[in-house]
């Protein structure tokens, strides 16, 4: 061992090993808390933040596509389509005859009758739409803009009936 410590050329020892100057870390203790901490928050804290969103995405996506469909079946089939809301559910009907009143439950694209959207947990309409039917030439007797919790609005078009 050296006496004067100009002259050492060896690390000091600490608990029986070599240490620098840098060497630092974290004990497994430590460790384990932050990772149980972490689980804790994306365990409770995680679904809470995004499930109503991707509810109301959904409901707004499935509500455009609903409305475009409604509006392209009274044009292809030229006849009435009457859609109906609720505060979380879209419905639709179809006249039976050429500018006849709507009865018939409207079949969905997949081939699903009646065809209706309702929405999810959190979601649904900021507030009730009124009914709208589109003619035989998809024009909307009652063009209007239709607002998803969330901040997101649909507007169906005055003279083209164009739902965006």
């Amino acid at each position: 061992m050296c006496r004067p410590a100009a002259t050492c050329r060896h690390k000091p020892r600490v608990a029986g090993r070599l240490r620098s100057a840098f060497q630092s870390g974290f004990t497994v203790t430590e460790l384990v808390v932050v990772l149980i901490l972490v689980g804790v928050l994306a365990a409770v804290a995680a679904p809470r933040l995004f499930t109503s969103t991707v509810d109301e995405i959904r409901f707004y996506s499935e509500t455009q596509a609903f409305l475009r469909y409604a509006q392209k079946t009274a044009i292809a089939q030229r006849r009435n389509v009457c859609v109906s809301f609720t505060a979380n559910t879209i419905a639709a009907t179809i006249s039976t005859s050429f500018g006849g009143a709507c009865g018939a439950a409207l079949t969905g694209p997949g081939g699903v009758s009646p065809y209706a959207v309702t929405a999810q947990n959190t979601a649904g309409f900021s507030a009730t739409p009124t009914a709208i039917t589109f003619d035989a030439n998809g024009v909307p007797n009652n063009p209007q803009t239709l607002l998803i919790t969330g901040s997101n609005s649909i507007v169906v078009e005055a003279g083209s009936g164009y739902v965006h």
